[in-house]
């Protein structure tokens, strides 16, 4: 199981983007992070990257491993890579000639057991605890630095921001829409203890594959993502999960879906008072709206800022 020469595809680019880069984030996470050793032990956080693992995987060398110890309740395989009518028929066939062999008396005849669920998670622990650099970095090479999402890009366009922000934005979107990767947010080697900002924030620096002060400057107070009510930040204790969070107001953006600029300025600002009102975002053409919200809600309240009257 620990050979990784046979089990990953040659060709990470044709795999989907979001999937890929699901992946991407997961086993850089478990590369990065010796507290995910232990997590591992647990079924359900072992189930997680090995789930998101599965799109790089060969299909067909995963289900010559691993088909002989699966079944309905423990099963490891990419989809449809079994068809289980013809699964059952061999495992009743290898049953008779272990059967018979027995009879028989001959050692030699007995066909290899199965491992059992335990044995094949402690492979599948091996297989991560022993994930081969060169295989993140071709997996960095094939996924680029670009968004999965044309939200987050059309996002980050319009805002200008910088590809630290615009990057935090799309594994906030990441962080939305799959759960398997929500799990291991929630795993910190200590089930139950949180864990400080200090520490979380370098976790999720090596989740993104990104320089630590690189990551911290992007989550600074008065950095757009912040300044902007897009993320919620933990600065106390807690799971990778909470420690970064979207916002109302970037929710609304992501299920919307804006198409263009239009739209989306549309969800992030409103028609403002009778009053001269200076835009403090780039590229926002100009317009003299402001979007109405407070801080406590996680709205955008700050999208502009006020200019004194030409009167005054």
């Amino acid at each position: 199981m620990s050979d990784h020469r046979t089990l990953w595809r040659t060709d990470f680019t044709t795999v989907p983007p979001a999937a890929r880069r699901a992946a991407r984030y997961a086993l850089q996470l478990v590369q990065g992070d010796l507290r995910l050793c232990h997590d591992l032990k647990d079924a359900n956080v072992l189930d997680a990257p090995w789930e998101l693992a599965l799109p790089l995987l060969d299909h067909d060398a995963v289900a010559a491993l691993l088909s002989p110890y699966a079944d309905s309740e423990h099963n490891w395989l990419p989809p449809g890579a079994v068809d289980w009518e013809e699964w059952e028929d061999v495992q009743l066939a290898r049953l008779m000639d272990d059967e018979i062999a027995r009879r028989a008396n001959d050692d030699r005849e007995l066909p290899p057991r199965p491992l059992g669920a335990d044995a094949v998670r402690k492979r599948l622990r091996t297989f991560f605890r022993t994930l081969p650099r060169r295989v993140l970095r071709r997996l960095a090479v094939a996924d680029g630095a670009a968004p999965t999402s044309p939200t987050m890009a059309l996002l980050g366009e319009a805002l200008g921001l910088d590809t630290t922000a615009v990057r935090l934005l799309d594994f906030l979107e990441q962080r939305e829409m799959v759960e398997p990767l929500r799990v291991l947010l929630r795993a910190n080697g200590h089930p139950g203890v949180r864990i400080a900002a200090r520490v979380q924030l370098g976790r999720l620096a090596a989740l993104l594959g990104l320089d630590r002060t690189a990551v911290q400057g992007a989550l600074a107070k008065r950095a757009p993502l912040r300044a902007l009510g897009l993320v919620d930040y933990e600065d106390g204790h807690s799971d990778l999960e909470d420690f970064l969070a979207p916002t109302s107001l970037l929710r609304e953006v992501l299920e919307a879906a804006p198409r263009d600029a239009e739209a989306l300025l549309a969800l992030l600002i409103e028609p403002a008072p009778a009053a001269a009102w200076r835009p403090a975002v780039p590229n926002l053409g100009g317009r003299r709206q402001q979007r109405v919200g407070s801080e406590a809600d996680g709205r955008c309240a700050a999208l502009i800022h006020p200019t004194k009257p030409a009167s005054l």
